[in-house]
């Protein structure tokens, strides 16, 4: 993790070197700079500058000094909960320990409270769910690593939450669930849509079939936990590659960003156009040798013609299971000399 402080007095400055000490015992990456005349050392450049400078390459930003002067730094930076870095305000003091931005998704309020602890502060959380002691979304969101596919239906959720209503869930079967089901969510099996209620959460990979016409509102959380199984011709261009890979996945409804890595035979280790799908859509690239293949478990749809190329008998489908697929969502699909298969690893969500 990476933190930038920056503080503004002399007072300041001592304030700043405990956080910096306090974040580098937790193996923090921190940067530290001091914006005073008074002080042989100072940031030379303008208050905006050093705010661009570390703004995407950070995942915290601390002023140390007054609300507003952090409120005038970040306000021309400030794009969504989803890309912003958490911001925090420390008193020069080190009294209050203020997160300002990005408290639930990007950790602002997890690290406030920990710097309270550490140093002594007292954090000063003020978003409404921590307030009135209910589950949030974003933070259950952010601890199971799940994709939050549109923010402002997760402020419904929330506004639903604060005026006290029950939020109905639904999970996909291949999920564990560990912990206590909280009670603002009603959860319910996929198959029970007899509910009319126009707005619910849907934890998986796969898309809702929501009748036309119903009203109903569909939060989705996606982990991810997909595996793309893929073989494909020597010399198949990346564009075919992703064309197919995009249709099996639109055909199925399965999320894009559930995608958690693709794998194929060590023949392919090095293929241009795989690498090229892959490192366009920053997937991780994983290849197993033909005996690999042959131990995979499960049962595969064989080709002769694919034995005799690669010395396996199918490519897509035993790739994705080697590479930690547990259920075969889609087996062989071919299209212009691309196989796709795809595989769901075994995946849970934690309400602790």
């Amino acid at each position: 993790m990476k933190a930038a402080i920056l503080s503004f007095t002399a007072n300041g400055r001592k304030t700043a070197g405990k956080v910096r000490k306090a974040l580098s015992a937790e193996d923090w990456l921190v940067a530290e700079n001091v914006k005073c005349k008074e002080e042989a050392d100072s940031y030379e450049g303008s208050l905006k500058e050093w705010t661009g400078e570390h703004w995407k390459v950070s995942d915290v930003l601390i002023y140390v000094g007054a609300a507003g002067i952090a409120v005038r730094a970040v306000a021309s930076f400030v794009v969504s909960k989803k890309e912003d870095p958490a911001v925090l305000v420390i008193d020069e003091l080190g009294k209050y320990c203020i997160p300002i931005l990005s408290g639930h998704i990007g950790g602002a309020n997890e690290l406030a409270e920990k710097l309270s602890q550490m140093l002594s502060m007292e954090a000063v959380i003020t978003t409404a769910t921590d307030l009135n002691q209910k589950w949030a979304v974003d933070i259950f969101a952010k601890k199971n690593r799940l994709y939050i596919e549109d923010m402002k239906l997760a402020k419904l959720v929330s506004a639903d939450i604060l005026a006290g209503k029950q939020v109905l869930a639904e999970i996909e079967p291949e999920c564990s669930v560990i912990g206590q089901i909280p009670k603002e969510l009603k959860f319910i099996h996929e198959s029970d849509r007899c509910d009319s209620r126009a707005l619910k959460i849907h934890i998986g990979i796969c898309k809702n079939d929501v009748p036309a016409g119903s009203g109903t509102q569909v939060l989705y959380l996606i982990p991810k936990a997909v595996v793309l199984g893929i073989g494909c011709k020597k010399g198949t261009a990346a564009e075919k590659i992703e064309k197919h890979v995009t249709q099996v996945l639109e055909e199925y409804g399965i999320f894009p960003e559930s995608v958690k890595l693709a794998a194929s035979i060590d023949l392919k280790k090095e293929e241009p156009g795989l690498c090229t799908y892959c490192e366009k859509y920053d997937i991780p690239f994983q290849t197993f040798s033909k005996e690999e293949l042959e131990q995979a478990e499960g049962t595969f749809t064989g080709s002769e013609f694919v034995k005799q190329t690669t010395g396996v008998d199918n490519v897509c489908e035993r790739s994705a299971m080697c590479a930690g697929g547990k259920k075969i969502l889609v087996h062989k699909t071919a299209h212009e000399g691309v196989t796709v298969a795809v595989a769901v690893e075994k995946w849970s969500v934690d309400f602790e």
